[in-house]
């Protein structure tokens, strides 16, 4: 149902007649404000987050109806999940696909951020993967950077001349498009195509991380930054990391190849795969029976991001 509603966002933009011309999405969209609607008559909000019951507060005490505050909270949904799914999905293919970084990320995990008490019980400290786990974190950015399609937008207050050759004129609308930056030879180097699990952590010890900066537009360009984006690598590392060490992963087809994405996600940064990905995921056997817990320690919080 989600799947359906995403993929036909732009045609229920456009809003003509949608119950004909994407029934479908038109249809799970409706299907999703019911069961909002159905959640706030029984007082799941009541029990809820504090992100559910805060937005509902908000919206109640605006002047909201029922049906509105529900129409509105489908919006949070394409927020949460429109670009962590593909981002989560992608960063396990590109550390699976690849033998080496997945031994060399799950040493990382083992020997930072998991402990065991004298009960066996196996503890997955995500302030240590935060910290502790240069190559984990360093992966991501790389998975974002080859495969970020957002464009960012600007419009232009004054005549600009750039590098001599290019004029843009008062009030023209400028769009960035981040595969053309984030993939470009003067700011990356002639790998600038190739996945490189070690490029971040290469430049969080470089003095130069400006100019990288400047060329990294998948959270966003300032002052436009994804307000989110500690929040969303947290929980994407935290399942990778715990994908990646209790269970055998591999692909029902026999080989890591690459899927089709499907262009019709609009709202996603990361364009998610276009058909299911079929895989095994096997319990390691040293891990059966064996209780997993994760945690927080104290720390301060966020990750070493670079942002534009």
């Amino acid at each position: 149902m989600y799947r359906d509603f995403e993929s036909n966002l732009s045609l229920l933009l456009v809003d003509t007649l949608p119950w004909l011309t994407c029934r479908k999405a038109w249809k799970g969209r409706e299907q999703l404000v019911q069961a909002f609607i159905q959640f706030y008559q029984a007082d799941g909000h009541l029990s809820a987050s504090s992100l559910a019951y805060s937005r509902w507060k908000a919206q109640q005490e605006a002047g909201a109806s029922l049906e509105d505050i529900a129409r509105l909270e489908i919006l949070t949904g394409i927020g949460i999940l429109s670009n962590t799914v593909p981002s989560c999905f992608w960063l396990l293919f590109d550390i699976l696909s690849r033998p080496e970084l997945l031994s060399a990320i799950q040493d990382e995990i083992h020997q930072n951020a998991l402990s065991i008490d004298s009960t066996g019980t196996h503890t997955l400290d995500l302030a240590d993967i935060r910290g502790k786990c240069p190559t984990l974190l360093s992966s991501f950015q790389e998975t974002l950077r080859t495969r970020s399609n957002s464009g960012q937008v600007r419009v232009i207050y004054q005549d600009t001349l750039l590098n001599d050759r290019w004029l843009l004129k008062a009030g023209s609308t400028l769009l960035i498009p981040a595969p053309s930056i984030n993939k470009n030879n003067s700011t990356w180097g002639s790998d600038a195509g190739d996945f490189d699990s070690q490029r971040f952590t290469k430049i969080a010890h470089q003095t130069h991380k400006k100019s990288k900066a400047s060329g990294f537009l998948s959270f966003g360009l300032s002052p436009h930054i994804c307000a989110g984006r500690h929040f969303a690598t947290g929980e994407i590392l935290a399942l990778v990391a715990l994908l990646l060490v209790r269970y055998d992963i591999r692909p029902i087809q026999g080989s890591w190849t690459e899927p089709k994405t499907n262009a019709k996600a609009v709202a996603a940064s990361l364009p998610p795969a276009a058909e299911k990905f079929m895989v095994t995921a096997v319990e390691r056997p040293e891990y059966k029976g064996l209780e997993w817990r994760t945690t927080v320690t104290p720390g301060k919080g966020t990750y070493g991001l670079i942002i534009g």
